[in-house]
């Protein structure tokens, strides 16, 4: 689900705080787009906002042909959740074209480039149209391989993780252990909004959910903007997330791997995570921050998730993860998990780490003036 998608909902009046919380936290139980369930509990707003979604796209599909045996390879129920369908392309095609109604969401490219493990591209299209493609997916029967993969084949195993022997003391359950994962549902939903063929009871007036307090991270971002080094910064950027989050863990981005750096949390410690190390190429929360800027939801059952599982001891809570930027490149990518409110957390975390992005890009040139 998209935290953009959400930030628009709130300032266009659409929905109140109270109720972004709530369809965050329905998207991920159910592990659905937020378009999907705004779809579902207020229909009435679904059209305003799939006219927004389309406005801000940076590209939309021209016809919305899916690819059946692109569709083969995905798991059953993927398309419905997401509400996105792989394109038909050529053969030869380095880039595989997904339309998508929600194409601000980076869960959306990240689980497809996943599955078909190819590099993807999202594209906005409209909602019947995709309705229209998987209803057509449906009927010529390219799901059926996706059923079966899903009753009967073991899990596949993800990509390259290295851990340091005895890096990880904790019980936790390791990602895509039995049980980690909960089933998706084979029976369809409809994707459109329904007409009622009678008036509708008057819904009950809404239950008012006071928004957790938030906390001041003032004093961290002012103390950023005086950080004389990256580690002071660093040091900075770890405590103010975690007056946010209960578990924190920062990654150096480098050449073909994120290293850990620095850990806060029960349990956790900077000597633990910097025994571990995930391949950039191995589809990862970690990459998708990195490319796409940041990542809101459950971990994946995969292997290349199941280290951070157990440093984070997420289980099937959503964690948050953000980039550290300089000069527009991802340089550290944080972590975090055990917050109360996922728009909050992250509201906050983005506001840390843009003035974490200010002040490392200033220690940085500062520090080259020196030399100089």
């Amino acid at each position: 689900m998209t935290l953009e998608l959400g930030q628009r909902l709130l300032r266009g009046g659409l929905l109140n705080p109270a109720e972004i919380e709530r369809a965050l936290h329905e998207a991920v139980e159910r592990g659905l787009g937020l378009f999907q369930v705004v779809n579902e509990r207020w229909p009435e707003h679904a059209r305003r906002v799939e006219r927004e979604l389309a406005r801000v796209a940076s590209a939309s599909a021209e016809k919305v042909r899916a690819s059946p045996e692109l569709a083969a390879q995905l798991p059953a129920g993927m398309c419905e959740r997401l509400l996105a369908v792989p394109l038909v392309s050529d053969a030869l095609a380095r880039v595989i074209e997904v339309a998508c109604v929600d194409a601000l969401d980076a869960h959306v490219q990240a689980e497809f480039a996943f599955h078909l493990r190819a590099e993807v591209r999202t594209l906005h299209a409209p909602l019947a149209e995709i309705a229209d493609a998987i209803d057509g997916l449906h009927a010529g029967g390219s799901f059926l391989g996706g059923v079966s993969r899903m009753l009967e084949a073991p899990p596949i195993a993800g990509g390259r993780v290295t851990v340091a022997p005895d890096a990880i003391t904790s019980s936790a359950p390791r990602a895509g252990a039995p049980g980690s994962e909960p089933p998706i549902p084979l029976v369809r939903r409809s994707l459109l909004p329904k007409t009622p063929d009678r008036p509708a009871a008057p819904p009950a007036p809404p239950v008012e959910v006071p928004a957790p307090r938030a906390p001041d991270v003032t004093t961290f971002i002012e103390g950023m903007e005086r950080a004389g080094s990256i580690d002071e910064l660093l040091d900075i950027v770890l405590r103010g997330l975690a007056a946010v989050a209960e578990r924190v863990l920062l990654f150096a981005v480098k050449s073909g791997q994120f290293e850990g750096k620095l850990a806060h949390g029960p349990g956790l410690s900077a000597t633990t995570l910097r025994r571990v190390a995930i391949a950039q190429d191995t589809p990862s929360i970690l990459r998708t921050a990195q490319q796409s800027g940041q990542y809101l939801g459950r971990l994946p059952a995969t292997e290349a998730h199941a280290v951070l599982s157990e440093l984070l001891s997420a289980g099937d809570n959503e964690i948050y993860a953000v980039r550290v930027s300089i000069s527009g490149r991802a340089a550290i990518v944080a972590v975090i998990s055990g917050f109360e409110s996922a728009f909050t957390a992250s509201r906050l975390a983005d506001e840390l780490v843009r003035a974490a992005s200010r002040s490392l890009e200033r220690v940085v040139r500062d520090k080259k003036s020196r030399k100089g």
